[in-house]
């Protein structure tokens, strides 16, 4: 007699995720800020604090937030099976 052994994939790496296993808005905001803190983006954004007044600054971190967001919906939506 085999045992079958089943396997769980809590990643959801080739279906849609499930709703119940969806994570909330604020989870998902403290990733995408994880992303933000890459060395890379905090050279950039010294570089950028050197010569932005403030408004300025908040201008170029919203844009790079949409540049950020479009790159993973899109990124995302390309794993989508039609």
């Amino acid at each position: 007699m085999k045992k079958e052994q089943t396997t769980v994939d809590i990643d959801f790496a080739e279906a849609a995720v499930p709703q119940y296993a969806r994570r909330g808005i604020v989870t998902m905001f403290m990733i995408m800020l994880g992303f933000t803190f890459f060395s890379a983006s905090m050279w950039v954004g010294q570089e950028l604090a050197d010569g932005l007044d403030f408004g300025g600054f908040l201008v170029s971190l919203i844009i790079g937030g949409l540049i950020l967001s479009l790159y993973t919906c899109s990124a995302t939506s390309a794993r989508r099976p039609a």
